[in-house]
Order: structure tokens, then sequence, then C-alpha cells
């Protein structure tokens, strides 16, 4: 458990994060600087509860990287890609009751995707969807950045996707 007002900070270590069968629960700032993928596997959960930050500051694998039951990422609070321009490969459901800021890079989700809330693009930015999942949440994005609905089975429900100037 990351508690309110508290900072995990994930720095290069020079070897990935593991998770394994459990579930980490971030009610704080969760800081991924550098190092390598950010592994989860045996079912492994990660919580980002509301009002709490998960920001990540790499272009690194997230998720499945290892196989095994699916893993989750669970967000209520803010999911934030920023500084890297390179690309995050989410390979862990993810499921977004809260906000995506993606300021830098792109996004590739290839494991299913459930966007209630809300995703919000930066100039330059992509977010790719390219596996199943569901939105009934927004994205907006300025004229220079992209999103894709590239998975078979994507259902958009009601979603909004806004151009901003």
């Amino acid at each position: 458990m990351v508690f309110p007002g508290v900072t995990l900070s994930v720095p290069n270590a020079g070897a990935s994060v593991f998770l394994s069968s459990c579930t980490l629960e971030n009610a704080g700032t969760i800081l991924w600087s550098a190092g390598q993928s950010f592994s989860m596997d045996s079912g492994a959960v990660l919580t980002n509860r509301a009002g709490a930050l998960f920001d990540a500051q790499v272009g690194n694998p997230l998720g499945n990287t290892l196989g095994g039951s699916p893993s989750r990422f669970d967000n209520a609070g803010t999911f934030r890609k920023s500084l890297s321009a390179g690309t995050i490969t989410f390979s862990a459901n993810f499921n977004n009751y809260g906000v995506v800021d993606l300021q830098a890079g792109t996004l590739y989700h290839n494991a299913p995707v459930v966007n209630a809330g809300a995703v919000n693009l930066s100039p330059g930015t992509t977010n790719q969807l390219a596996g199943s999942g569901s939105a009934s949440g927004s994205f907006t994005a300025p004229a220079t950045a992209v999103v894709l609905f590239t998975g078979n089975g994507f259902l958009r429900l009601s979603t909004s996707i806004q151009a901003r100037n």
C-alpha cells in the first residue's frame, strides 16, 4: 500500500519491477522514472485510487510481460505518461474510471481497455487501442494528437472524441 502523501519512486535499478499474484494499492504517488519493464503476472492487480497519481516518465512495457493469467490496472485517480517520447506497451487489462493524462509519447494498449473516465492527450501524442474493450468516457485531443481504435471488438458506447485547438 502506498499511503496518501507518500511517493513510491521506481528509479533506474537496471532491472524490471515485478508484481506477481498480488495487489498493489496506490493512494499516494507512484513515480516510474527509469528502469526496465513494470511486469505484472499471475493475476497481479495495481489499483490507482481516486486522488492518487501513477506517473510513468518512461517508454517501457507495463503489464503481462511474463505471461500467465491476465493482470489488471484499475485507475480511479490519474495515470500520467510524461517526459519520455517513447511508447508504453500496456499488456495488462486497463480499467479507467479516472483520468489518463498523456503528456508525451504513445500509449499502446494490446489488452482489453474499459474507458469510463477521461483520456486527455497533449499535442503530438498517440493513444492506440489495439485490443478489445469499451468506451463510454471521453477522449480529448488537439489536432496533432491521435486516437486510434485498431483492435477487433472495441465497442464505443456513446463516447465522445473532442478536438482541441
